[in-house]
Order: structure tokens, then C-alpha cells, then sequence
């Protein structure tokens, strides 16, 4: 995709968003929030970066979920990624997952996560939706009880 970049609303910045901003023209500094936002915090980068446009985000990608640990299994219409792990399904303490998977699709940036849950033998999806950024996703991996 030509445009690996958008420029984020107030609404998305939390404490653990990662973000870019221009400290110079065509300088760009990667920075994530650190605690919560003052009233004066979110008007300031309204105002200043928002409208700027001097704020952006990178469109979740491989790179990305590679970074969190992810191996890249393919490509068809869909990336595909996958993780060994063990945890637990959220709200139950019988079934675990044993593999972690990621669909990735660029063009309408949407995820699909499942685990493979050995009791049952079969794959469970943990969610399927809109997904941005890297920060959404691991948002995301920690909601549904994978850290």
C-alpha cells in the first residue's frame, strides 16, 4: 500500500500509544504516551499536532507483528502469522490455547486472532475486527488474555 501512514484522532491516544511526530521537517521521532492526559495534554495535541498533521501513525503491518514475537507463515489474501504460546482462554480455566494466530489484511486493515486450543482440537477465534496499529493490536493480544 502507497500510504503507510495516518494521522491519529484524540480519541486513540492512551497510555502504551505509539506514535511518530515531526520534530523537524521530515524528521520524525517514534514516542509512545506515558501516563494519562491532561485536559491541557489532549488540547495541546489537538491543536499543535492533530491539525498540524504533524502526528502519525504507521498502519499495523508485518514488520510489526513480526516485532511481537509473530513468525510470518504466508501470504494469499491474507498474511498469516503464528506463535507458540500457553494461556488461558479468557473466562475459563479448562481450555488453553497452544498456538497463537494472526490474519493480517492490509487492504481493509482487519485481523482475525485464533488459538489452537489441544482440547478440542480445533482453532478458536478470539476476535475478528478493525485493527490500525500495532498499539490496537497489543491492546488487543492483552484483552483477550494473551500477554
Amino acid at each position: 500500500m502507497n500510504n503507510q501512514y495516518y494521522t491519529p484522532t484524540i480519541e486513540e491516544f492512551y497510555v502504551g500509544f505509539e506514535y511518530e511526530y515531526e520534530d523537524t521537517p521530515n524528521i520524525w521521532i517514534k514516542t509512545k504516551v506515558k501516563s494519562a492526559l491532561t485536559d491541557y495534554d489532549q488540547y495541546s495535541i489537538q491543536q499543535q499536532s492533530i491539525s498540524n498533521k504533524t502526528t502519525r501513525i504507521k498502519y499495523l503491518d508485518k514488520e510489526d507483528i513480526e516485532s511481537l514475537g509473530f513468525a510470518f507463515k504466508g501470504k494469499a489474501m491474507r498474511s498469516f502469522f503464528e506463535k507458540d504460546c500457553h494461556f488461558y482462554l479468557p473466562d475459563t480455566y479448562s481450555f488453553w490455547c497452544s498456538c497463537l494466530k494472526i490474519q493480517l489484511d492490509e487492504e481493509f486493515r482487519t485481523v482475525k486472532i485464533e488459538c489452537y486450543v489441544p482440547s478440542i482440537g480445533e482453532d478458536e477465534t478470539l476476535f475478528l475486527g478493525k485493527c490500525k496499529n500495532k498499539s490496537e493490536l497489543k491492546k488487543i493480544l492483552n484483552q483477550i488474555g494473551y500477554e
